[in-house]
């Protein structure tokens, strides 16, 4: 024995707790979107696409414009989605920065990528 309430009450207690008694819901929930991985091959294939669209901007650009620049025909061989593209720069151009092959200009929401290392 635990020398708390009965059941009943306990349970009661329970639901005021944690905001009321759960109910099903009848409307269908959307199912967050999956998160994938990218291959080393992809990801390979990512880094050449940031150094070549780099390579035109002598200006750098910023993690998102980069996307923009990539075209279709390139995320179709690569098998990335459009609207995934963005996050799924993140580790290759931190590792290009890391390899030297990039640097950055600027801070957080203001950074911009440039190519080749830091003069």
């Amino acid at each position: 024995m635990d020398g708390g309430a009965p059941d009943g009450r306990r349970r009661v207690y329970v639901e005021i707790l944690s905001g009321g008694p759960r109910t099903e819901s009848s409307a269908p929930m959307a199912a967050p979107a999956k998160r994938t991985r990218i291959s080393d091959a992809q990801k390979s294939s990512i880094k050449g696409a940031i150094v070549s669209v780099l390579g035109q901007h002598k200006d750098g650009l910023s993690r998102t414009e980069i996307a923009g620049q990539i075209g279709d025909n390139v995320l179709a061989t690569i098998g990335v989605k459009r609207d995934e593209l963005a996050a799924k720069l993140r580790q290759p151009l931190g590792e290009l920065v890391g390899d030297r092959k990039l640097h950055t200009v600027g801070e957080r929401r203001l950074m911009k990528y440039h190519a080749g290392a830091k003069k």
